[in-house]
């Protein structure tokens, strides 16, 4: 009688494994690991471009779930659809393959390897950061009446900007940002119509460790199929940190250009241009113009608008302010400008403005002059005392007549003007002032 008995198991079948059925599963183990990769910078919006920080953190965590898999599993997931098993520092493999198992182990190397090479190509192919640039020429833009429009500095920029939005005057704020009197402030805001329009003019952040100029940064985001070690290195500087801001949106949409406003008033070379990025979800939108100057210096000016028709205005309004403006390398030209509409602007007269709406529309004038001069000259103390004096002037206004609208943009205005004046010189007199303007109304 001829009995045969097959047992299947490294002490039935102990071989050396193959170099290609090691490969195959090295192969299986390192695409999941990458599509694990991939899915987490996705999920936590973190840069598609490793770091060596990141790299340095990964690496424990990867041969932690390496060692889980080896201990409760037996082996890799690579190592278990190739039969293989780690003994004594030797790559065995513990059974002979038959059609079957050979077709079982390829479909499944197929399948593992295929969806993780989407998830790699859905998180870094479509990622924002690789997006082609689209070249955008824009005419410049005149204003046709300055009763609508005024001509203002905002750090290294000039340009048109709206006195009122849909009927409403346009108030400013300036978030409390350690800064001053070293460095310029952090934000100024435009209330365009809140809360779903406002537009925030950003101050300059150049980001550290750009290595090209506006022209070869120009190239890099325009070509087709620049993906170079230099490139994706000047991509992530210039564009991640917007990614990440406008990811708090979960877009569903993203578009990146290139804008250049082709004034034939400026030489080429001072002709603005830039980065324009956008991106939406389902109800809103935000728009990016990030100016760079011929020396590399990066503005930003962004637009929240919901996806309505008072949005579209909006970004029609936002894109013609663009095309106005002029971007400097030095702020001694909108120090200029600025104090000579300040020397012509007479503050005390605003107790005798009768009708309301011409007062509102003249405290935002001259809030919108004193933050253009702070943001051109943040040292300056008298600024951010006029700034507190007219929003006091405002919030009594406000709480006069009930308007909480109102009261609620000129209470933060006040505070912040008083936090900055203490930062710049606390002790001064007027600071103990504007001290108790904020105590007059913070309790409203």
């Amino acid at each position: 009688m001829n009995n045969r008995l097959n047992i299947k198991g490294h002490s039935a079948y102990n071989k050396k494994a193959g170099k290609s059925v090691q490969i195959l599963a090295l192969f299986v183990d390192f695409t999941w690991m990458g599509a694990l990769i991939c899915f987490t910078n996705r999920v936590f919006h973190l840069s598609p471009v490793p770091s060596l920080f990141f790299l340095f953190l990964a690496t424990p965590v990867f041969i932690f779930l390496f060692y889980i898999q080896i201990k409760f599993l037996g082996g890799s997931l690579g190592q278990i659809i190739w039969k293989l098993k780690l003994i004594k520092r030797k790559v065995i493999q513990t059974e002979k393959f038959d059609l079957s198992t050979l077709l079982t182990a390829i479909l499944l190397t197929l399948s593992f390897v295929s969806g993780s090479l989407w998830c790699i190509r859905e998180a870094l192919w479509k990622h924002p950061l690789f997006l082609q640039s689209q070249d955008w020429e824009l005419a410049p833009y005149f204003p046709v009446s300055n009763s609508d429009w005024m001509i203002v500095p905002f750090f290294y920029s000039m340009g048109a900007w709206p006195k009122a939005f849909m009927g409403h005057p346009v108030f400013y704020s300036i978030p409390y940002e350690k800064g001053p009197p070293q460095k310029f402030i952090g934000h100024i805001i435009a209330k365009w119509d809140l809360p779903n329009i406002k537009l925030t003019l950003e101050g300059p952040r150049t980001p550290t460790g750009l290595k090209k100029n506006r022209e070869n940064l120009k190239l890099c985001l325009t070509q087709k199929w620049n993906y170079s070690i230099d490139c994706i290195d000047n991509r992530e500087k210039a564009l991640f940190r917007h990614i990440q801001e406008i990811s708090k949106l979960k877009p569903k949409q993203w578009e990146l250009k290139w804008f250049h406003i082709k004034n034939p008033a400026l030489l080429e070379g001072e002709e603005p241009q830039g980065i324009f990025m956008s991106a939406q979800n389902e109800m809103q939108a935000q728009d990016r113009f990030i100016f760079m100057s011929p020396s590399g210096a990066h503005q930003t000016f962004i637009l929240d608008r919901p996806l309505t028709s008072e949005g579209d205005l909006a970004r029609k309004i936002f894109e013609e302010s663009i095309q106005s403006q002029r971007i400097s390398n030095e702020l001694n030209s909108g120090r200029a400008w600025v104090d000579k509409l300040l020397g012509s602007t007479e503050i005390t007269r605003l107790n005798q403005v009768q009708n309301r709406e011409n007062f509102l529309l003249q405290v935002s004038e001259i809030q919108a002059l004193l933050l253009a001069k702070i943001s051109v000259d943040p040292k300056t103390y008298e600024s951010y005392f006029h700034l507190g004096g007219t929003s006091l002037m405002l919030a009594q206004m406000a709480i006069k007549e009930r308007k909480s609208d109102i009261t609620a943009i000129a209470k933060p205005l006040l505070l912040s003007a008083y936090q900055y004046a203490q930062d710049i010189s606390p002790q001064d007199e007027r600071t103990l002032q504007l001290k108790k303007m904020w105590q007059e109304i913070k309790g409203y």
